[in-house]
């Protein structure tokens, strides 16, 4: 039974959901770009503001498993509500973001918070929609993704010259907002109970390794969906920071402006996708998706203006996200109904340890040989991989619509 069916909570659900949603995701980019730029201010080094970015994907890794059973335990408004002030306390240590170790701790732990809340809105609303209005609300609210990233970059831009404790008002804001609607989220009857946890106890990983042995068309599509989000949207983590001041001319403005410009450019690339989603099914505008993201990438660390660098930036955004959705329609397709929840959360704990570690090879590379050439080596990689992911039957459908959501990009 779907409780709040026909009660006002029902049109209130996506509402409330992407409210928390684009508050605490615009909130902890703001957090994140403030302590990489912390970094990168006291040591002059690329590489240690990119393990910034690297160190927020450390607890999803380790928890990617866990948090099924967390919200077999309790119901997904207080796994959400309890997330979400979590992130709040965390402002109690930015006043000593200066100290070596604080940075990336801050970002440490606001990563796992972040999947956390991720993960169970989309349980919740898997629980509390009903069926025939499950896709529109999933898609309605994973824009706030997008939104919150966009507008946490501005929130950076805005407060990055003044005082902490501004920075600090405007973020206790934004988390307040998120906290108080998650608290406004239904409770579904027998959530959190052996129902649900009945299902949460079987085993992911082998089922997913069972599932990929048999199907080399989904393992295909799983290493494109490793490599577009591993090296693009790795990439995407290493310059956003430094790019706007070495390449660009731009000062600590551009870095916002880059930020929100790569928000926008994502949804236009998920609308994109959408719009055509045979078209990119096939194998050669795919792969003339993956080599435009590629060359504006590349082009984006020439030595040019703030306004042409956005602008180039925006397009390799654009066709990134594009890649990014047709590979994970291919994985959506491919696995079973019995299957598609263990593939996917192998998936996300596998996109999670790429983005780690390439992130950290490319503010390394980046340090060492200049951002210009990390974009190089990141898009020759890519371009191998997805020639080599291109290898499957023309007749291969991915074009059809999915009920599973897709994991936000570029933030």
């Amino acid at each position: 039974m779907k409780p709040w069916r026909g009660d006002t909570r029902t049109t209130l659900l996506p509402a409330l959901v992407w409210t928390v949603n684009a508050s605490s995701v615009s909130a902890n980019v703001a957090v994140y770009l403030y302590c990489a730029h912390v970094v990168l201010r006291q040591t002059g080094s690329v590489f240690l503001s990119s393990l910034v970015f690297s160190a927020q994907w450390v607890l999803p890794i380790v928890l990617g498993a866990f948090v099924p059973r967390i919200n077999a335990r309790w119901s997904s408004r207080s796994v959400i509500a309890v997330a979400v002030l979590l992130e709040l306390l965390v402002l109690v240590a930015l006043p000593g973001v200066r100290m070596s170790i604080v940075p990336f701790v801050i970002a440490l732990v606001l990563g796992g918070l972040e999947l956390v809340v991720k993960v169970t809105r989309l349980v919740l609303l898997k629980e509390c929609s009903a069926p025939d209005l499950l896709s529109r609300h999933v898609a309605v609210t994973s824009t706030g993704q997008f939104v919150g990233a966009a507008f946490g970059g501005v929130v950076f831009a805005l407060f990055v010259s003044r005082p902490l404790a501004a920075l600090a008002v405007a973020l206790l804001v934004l988390y307040l907002t998120a906290l108080t609607c998650a608290v406004l989220l239904p409770v579904p009857a027998g959530s959190g109970g052996a129902r649900r946890g009945a299902d949460d106890r079987r085993g992911s990983i082998r089922m997913a390794v069972v599932a990929m042995a048999a199907d080399g068309l989904l393992v295909r599509g799983l290493v494109g969906l490793v490599a577009v989000s591993g090296l693009l949207q790795g990439f995407h983590n290493v310059a956003r920071v430094d790019l706007p001041g070495s390449a660009w001319g731009a000062g600590d403005a551009g870095v916002g402006l880059l930020q929100a410009v790569a928000a926008g450019a994502t949804v236009l690339g998920a609308f994109a996708f959408s719009a055509r989603p045979k078209l990119f099914a096939r194998t050669g505008p795919l792969l003339a998706a993956t080599v435009v993201s590629v060359v504006t990438m590349c082009a984006a660390t020439l030595p040019q203006g703030l306004g042409p660098g956005l602008v180039v930036y925006g397009v390799y955004i654009v066709f990134f996200e594009i890649c990014f959705m047709s590979y994970q329609a291919v994985v959506a397709q491919r696995s079973s109904v019995e299957a598609i929840s263990s593939i996917v959360s192998v998936q996300f704990i596998m996109v999670n340890v790429a983005l780690a570690v390439l992130i950290t090879a490319g503010g390394l590379l980046a340090e060492v040989a200049g951002i210009g050439v990390t974009a190089v080596v990141f898009g020759a990689a890519c371009l191998l991989l997805s020639v080599w992911c291109a290898r499957r039957p023309a007749e291969t459908e991915v074009g059809r619509r999915s009920e599973v959501p897709t994991v936000p990009t570029a933030t």
